[in-house]
């Protein structure tokens, strides 16, 4: 029972002049296609009522700084927010911020073998550099106003979703696509989490998602045939617990 036979606390960090540090994953929303009601999902993936799905049915933290603890499902999951909010950084390890070839590709491989002990750390190192892409970067119109319709989150003054809200872009389709199925748990949760979008805007998401969505999206955006949206999941690694952490990011062209 949480609470009971199990809990939780923070991995104290290795030096306290670097603060509390949260190390963690996500997924993160990408726009292919730049239409008014694709924005609009955009702008509502950034409160964190597009995250209730995963919050109430547990498994997730929000990243989201207006998250109360009532949205959340689990009361352990809930306390484990509480430490995000307490970090002074939080970020992404390593491998997750290498290109996607090397983080999910050739690390993986390499440091596998190493631990198998089928290759020693010098040749896992070599292997690992020389993977990486040298074009590899080295880090890392105005609206009329109208009056902001009633939501039960705070909507950007004049934003697409503002727009949205007032119906603009009704009877829209945006489709999405990422690495759980519309059956799966996840799926579930996803389809939950848009419910309140599809509901106030009447825009209709459309999740296409398939377990081979991460080996296959490339091939589909050089052949024309990109999604709306995509989501991409990466492993949670957080200091307490594993659990998704729900991320957004901003429209990126």
């Amino acid at each position: 029972m949480a609470g009971v036979d199990y809990g939780f606390f923070y991995f104290p960090p290795v030096d306290p002049a670097y603060g509390k540090p949260f190390l963690v994953a996500g997924d993160m929303m990408v726009m292919f296609n730049d239409r008014p009601e694709v924005r609009a999902a955009m702008e509502y993936f950034t409160v964190p009522e597009s995250a209730l799905g995963w919050l109430e049915g547990g498994g997730a933290l929000a990243a989201h700084q207006t998250a109360t603890p009532d949205m959340y499902g689990v009361e352990l999951e809930a306390g484990i927010a509480e430490l995000v909010g307490e970090a002074t950084s939080f970020r992404f390890d390593g491998s997750d911020l290498m290109p996607g070839e090397v983080g999910a590709g050739s690390f993986w491989e390499q440091m596998t073998s190493y631990v198998a002990g089928s290759i020693d750390l010098d040749t896992a190192m070599q292997e690992i550099d020389a993977s990486w892409p040298a074009d590899a970067a080295s880090a890392g119109g105005p609206t009329e106003e109208a009056a902001a319709p009633e939501a039960p989150f705070a909507v950007m003054p004049g934003g697409f979703m503002e727009r949205a809200l007032a119906g603009e872009f009704a009877g829209t389709t945006v489709t999405v696509d990422g690495a759980f199925e519309g059956n799966d748990p996840d799926g579930v949760k996803m389809d939950r989490s848009v419910a309140l979008f599809e509901e106030l805007t009447g825009i209709d998401v459309n999740y296409i998602g398939n377990k081979e969505f991460e080996a296959t999206i490339s091939v589909r955006v050089e052949a024309g045939d990109a999604p709306t949206l995509w989501t991409s999941r990466s492993r949670v690694k957080p200091q307490v617990s594993w659990l998704m952490v729900w991320l957004q990011m901003l429209p990126l062209g």
